[in-house]
């Protein structure tokens, strides 16, 4: 009796391999109904995701424009999310950030401090907008790593002992020009100002004032961050 129990659970087990092993392959009528599916499935809501990927970069815009970082960043990692799914580019090291706006009218000129995020793959990293002749901006480093010539983030603006020198260091510069090429820098922010706030008195009046990484900010594939304490004082 027992050995034909096992002969029998020998026999089902085979036969059951046999059946799971039949269901791998994918008849050919499933496979063209499951393809069409998802074909469609794909032209019904991409649409969708792109007017939400669109409201959203508005959005931080908005936020940036109000110099409401944290918010702008929280939206940075949405636009980051919805870009990645549908399979358009990202910008490597941290979220993709728009390069925020801040006027010097926005700022009030008052000593309002905020706190900025600064990408190193755009010439324009930061815009501060008009700036005038003695106004006063003050620069602290809060947090954050990039790099100007690399893939992974390891270079820290505040650090003195930077492995590049000067070539990583946070700028007051000119805006790009009409060809996106970098602007004159107008003065390097030294390493530090954690500890001791960076302190610079415009020369010159302009109208188009920015903050970025001081060699390099031209290449997109720059990655990172990095953010500052900010005061403008007119």
């Amino acid at each position: 009796m027992i050995k034909n129990i096992a002969s029998l659970l020998v026999l089902a087990y085979a036969l059951t391999g046999s059946y799971v092993s039949a269901q791998t392959v994918v008849p050919v009528e499933f496979d063209r109904l499951r393809t069409s599916y998802e074909s469609a499935r794909e032209r019904a809501v991409r649409p969708i995701d792109e007017k939400y990927l669109t409201e959203l970069t508005k959005l931080q815009d908005t936020y940036t424009k109000a110099a409401k970082l944290e918010d702008a960043v929280l939206v940075a990692n949405e636009i980051k999310r919805m870009k990645e799914r549908l399979g358009e580019p990202v910008a490597p090291g941290g979220p993709a950030l728009v390069a925020p706006t801040a006027p010097a009218a926005a700022l009030g000129g008052s000593g309002q401090e905020v706190t900025v995020n600064i990408v190193p793959n755009d010439p324009n990293g930061y815009r501060l907008g008009g700036v005038k002749r003695g106004d006063t901006i003050t620069l602290q480093y809060v947090s954050g790593k990039w790099k100007g010539k690399g893939t992974i983030a390891s270079e820290n603006p505040d650090d003195p002992k930077a492995s590049y020198g000067e070539d990583d260091r946070l700028v007051i510069a000119e805006a790009a020009d009409a060809n996106g090429n970098e602007g004159k820098v107008i003065k390097v922010v030294p390493p530090e100002t954690a500890t001791t706030p960076f302190v610079y008195v415009m020369q010159t009046s302009r109208n188009d004032v920015v903050l970025r990484i001081n060699v390099g900010s031209q290449r997109k594939q720059n990655p990172g961050y990095v953010s500052y304490k900010m005061k403008l004082v007119r």
